[in-house]
């Protein structure tokens, strides 16, 4: 699962673009784990109480913060919650995503840190 939107540099560029865009309620589609504390006790509630739980960090690669933006708000948001977003407020976000990730723009890429927390279990 993924560790704390802090963690995950790309994920409140995207937040900040649909609060300032479309909204919070649209804002809150965005969910991430937290810490790594906080997963084995959830997995621990749920009878795993010997999860091992470790956390790894690598880059997120896009060809641009509009692909990435993209990739999030069309591929995950939209179509797990079956909403529309015009092409121009799609067009808005990826400027607004674009302007807040410039420090994570390499030569021809964007390329941010994530980090996630693997867990394995046995029951």
């Amino acid at each position: 699962v993924w560790s704390s939107i802090e963690k995950c540099p790309g994920y409140p560029a995207l937040v900040h673009a649909l609060e300032r865009r479309v909204g919070s309620s649209a804002a809150g589609l965005i969910h991430m784990a937290g810490d790594s504390t906080e997963v084995s006790r959830l997995f621990a509630d749920g009878g795993f109480p010997d999860a091992d739980v470790v956390t790894l960090s690598n880059d997120a690669i896009y060809a641009s913060a509009e692909e990435f933006t993209r990739a999030i708000v069309v591929g995950a948001i939209m179509r797990r919650t079956e909403t529309q977003f015009y092409e121009e407020t799609l067009g808005l976000m990826a400027a607004d995503v674009t302007a807040e990730l410039a420090p994570y723009m390499r030569e021809n890429r964007l390329e941010f840190p994530m980090e996630a927390h693997l867990l394995t279990a046995r029951k």
